[in-house]
């Protein structure tokens, strides 16, 4: 029968510090984070441009729209005209 073998808890906890420590160093460190961290960077401005871009597309669509709604000019009526060829059309139909 072999005996368990005994641990030392009480120096766990500094080296799991110690390790982490050493981890994380390597981590922030590490340059594919570095160009990872500067894609993002990168990825977010021209996210972020391009809804800018959508944002001043579609504020230009409306003053188009807005100017051509302008331009528009009702067709004047000559309610007397109209009233003649409404009775014409009548007096055709009525033979």
């Amino acid at each position: 029968m072999t005996r368990p073998r005994s641990v030392n808890l009480t120096a766990l906890p500094s080296r799991i510090q110690q390790h982490l420590t050493g981890c994380a160093r390597r981590i922030a460190f590490d340059p594919r984070r570095q160009r990872g961290i500067e894609f993002l960077g990168q990825r977010q401005a021209l996210t972020l441009r391009y809804r800018q871009e959508q944002i001043d597309h579609r504020r230009q669509q409306r003053a188009k729209q807005q100017r051509l709604v302008d331009q528009i000019e009702p067709c004047p009526l000559d309610f007397g005209k109209v009233e003649h060829f409404i009775e014409h059309r009548e007096q055709r139909f009525a033979r």
